[in-house]
């Protein structure tokens, strides 16, 4: 039968690969891929080292067991925004659409534009081969796509859970208890991340666990790399009969949950923003344009500031550790996150609105002076949390050396991410390459200086 919302979305890519053009819509794919190439060089010493020394294959599971983890984690955030918090969601749901098929082109648009993901985690885990060989290559490269694509389907099927757990007062005792101080239907879509991780990841790391035995002789291990697709289709199967009963009423519930919200703002915190502390000691020129970057960020791009305290986290547990080794682990992870985390500059210059460039006056120094403090700020936990984590757990010295080397990681991405946000649409194809050479080269360079 045909697709309506297959055909129209085929459209809307044709207008998009016509507007970009050719050169444009071949690098969106390729430069990941190129980025993945060359990080794997730093990528092999610090998450690798056990190739050739680990007779029991427990670096190859833990190596594995992570990777799956971040694969489900950014699938279960990217199908939160595909089907709760769509664009789209305005505009369908005011249609009498058929919200199976509505989810379903939502998950096939998510493959199409995160399908370079599992491939750029094949890519990272190329230095097996010449220990392991290209059987356990290929079984880690299926592992790695066939837990995104868990990810994707079994987020999709919770997060729709979500919408009816939400409306029942069965769960209000069980909401009340999580959601702190958010309304209690946002509790249930706060944890139904978690809840995803949890139930895609259980098959994955069982496929992670046949994986390790296959590297140490057992070939008929290898079948257990089936088991992620497995749950993913059975998830799949799911997903439009949920979406056909709760799709629509998710409106409703994101609704009265953004009228909460707004009734418990005052009118300051209306306006107020993340580390907007900073600009009373900024001179009044730069303090305005930092503050209306300090607004826009935090308005629009909430989730990816926010991202950068899980940085800086996952870094210091890294560190949190006596292997003498750890610090320089996590310093990787630091480093890597904050050039990542960065390219928010970029985002930020595109995505502002055009009314601003008109209605504030122009002053090219101060709005990029601004501008910079601001993305300096912004990474700072990547910078203090794991740096006090090798204070406690090392010795004052290796925190100097980490707080010094990221704290000029910041500073060099902030720049680079500034420059490049002056080709506005074409910054990110900039962006990408530059950070990835220059994360890796800095990163060589550090821990060097920390082993």
């Amino acid at each position: 039968m045909s697709n309506p919302h297959r055909k129209a979305r085929r459209l809307i890519r044709a207008h998009q690969r016509a507007e970009r053009g050719p050169l444009l819509t071949a690098l969106g794919v390729v430069l990941p891929l190129l980025a993945a190439f060359l990080v794997m060089p730093l990528f092999q010493p610090v998450f690798l080292h056990f190739l050739g020394k680990d007779p029991d294959g427990e670096g190859l599971f833990g190596v594995l067991v992570r990777l799956v983890l971040v694969l489900v984690g950014v699938a279960a955030i990217d199908t939160y925004g595909a089907l709760i918090r769509s664009d789209g969601r305005g505009i369908l749901g005011l249609l009498p659409v058929d919200a199976g098929e509505v989810a379903i082109e939502e998950l096939r648009d998510l493959v199409r534009a995160r399908a370079w993901l599992p491939v750029a985690a094949a890519i990272l885990l190329l230095p097996l081969v010449p220990t392991l060989g290209w059987g356990v290559w290929a079984a880690s490269g299926a592992l790695a796509v066939g837990a995104w694509l868990c990810g994707l389907t079994v987020s999709a099927a919770v997060h729709l859970l979500a919408i009816s757990a939400a409306e029942n007062p069965s769960f209000a005792g069980i909401l009340d208890l999580l959601r702190g101080s958010n309304p209690r239907e946002q509790a249930a879509f706060l944890w139904a991340p978690g809840l995803a991780l949890a139930l895609a990841s259980l098959p994955a790391a069982l496929a992670a666990e046949g994986v390790r035995r296959m590297a140490l002789g057992d070939a008929a291990a290898a079948a257990s790399v089936a088991l992620p697709p497995l749950v993913a289709v059975l998830a799949l199967g799911r997903v439009p009969r949920l979406a056909r009963s709760g799709w629509f009423r998710a409106t409703a519930v994101l609704a009265d949950i953004d009228a909460r919200y707004a009734m418990v703002e005052e009118q300051e915190e209306a306006t107020a923003a993340y580390m907007d502390w900073l600009v009373r000691f900024l001179p009044e020129g730069a303090g305005r344009y930092a503050l209306k970057d300090l607004r826009h960020g935090w308005r629009a791009r909430r989730s990816w500031i926010s991202a950068m305290w899980g940085v800086g986290i996952v870094a210091g547990l890294a560190a949190w550790s006596g292997d003498p080794a750890a610090p320089t682990r996590g310093l990787a992870l630091a480093v890597i996150g904050i050039w990542l985390t960065a390219a928010i500059g970029v985002i930020l210059e595109r995505d502002e609105p055009p009314f601003l460039r008109i209605w504030l006056p122009q002053h090219p120094t101060a709005q990029r002076s601004a501008r910079w403090l601001v993305l300096f700020a912004w990474l700072q936990p990547a910078v203090w949390v794991p740096s006090a984590v090798v204070a406690l757990r090392h010795d004052l010295s290796e925190a100097a050396v980490f707080f010094g080397a990221t704290l000029l990681a910041a500073g060099l991405a902030s720049a680079v991410s500034l420059g490049c946000s002056l080709l506005r649409e074409r910054g990110l194809l900039a962006y990408g390459p530059v950070a990835a050479v220059a994360a890796a080269v800095f990163t060589l360079l550090a821990t060097g200086g920390l082993s």
